[in-house]
């Protein structure tokens, strides 16, 4: 793996004085997160992406390697305030597409933000919602119908009633 890709990361170490005592250093290769998100189911246009603390992007699917390393501190949507746990859509860092996007903001060194599009949010709703227009529709149009049969049984029915009593006059009582 000498030619694979891969995040270094390094932390000062201090005594309680503040003092230098050393430096942990770790890497992550790039085919790590590659392997992680693989194993998630991702639509097309859904994006995760992992960040440092000062808004360089560490890793992002889908990958693009020019992409690695772009600092996001210029972008004002995606400014520190923005960038707390929780959610808000538009337009990302890396392409102009509207999407929901939602974020975790832990304590540690990276946190990571997830993106779905707007669109594919907005059809599975449409969908939905076309589907409960249908249902209600066709509900509404069987209990209009119905409602009418029985408006024209009552009519029937009436009208037979109706024909007996002029076959058969009252007796007047003298």
């Amino acid at each position: 793996h000498r030619s694979a890709y891969s995040i270094v990361l390094s932390r000062r170490i201090s005594d309680t004085d503040g003092g230098f005592l050393g430096v942990v250093v770790g890497s992550i290769r790039f085919s790590y997160f590659h392997d992680l998100f693989a194993r998630l189911t991702l639509t097309p246009g859904d994006t995760i992406t992992v960040l440092r603390r000062d808004r360089t992007i560490i890793m992002r699917t889908p990958f693009d390697l020019d992409i690695i390393g772009k600092n996001l501190a210029e972008r004002t949507s995606w400014n520190q305030a923005n960038m707390k746990s929780g959610s808000y859509s538009g337009a990302g860092p890396v392409d102009p597409i509207p999407r929901l996007w939602v974020r975790h903001n832990g304590t540690g060194p990276l946190y990571v933000v997830v993106g779905k599009p707007l669109e594919s949010i907005l059809s599975l709703w449409r969908t939905e919602a076309i589907r409960i227009a249908a249902i209600v529709a066709a509900t509404c149009i069987g209990l209009g119908f119905w409602q009418l049969q029985r408006l024209s049984d009552r009519r029937t029915r009436n009208a037979a009633i109706e024909r007996e009593r002029s076959r058969d006059p009252v007796p007047i009582a003298t």
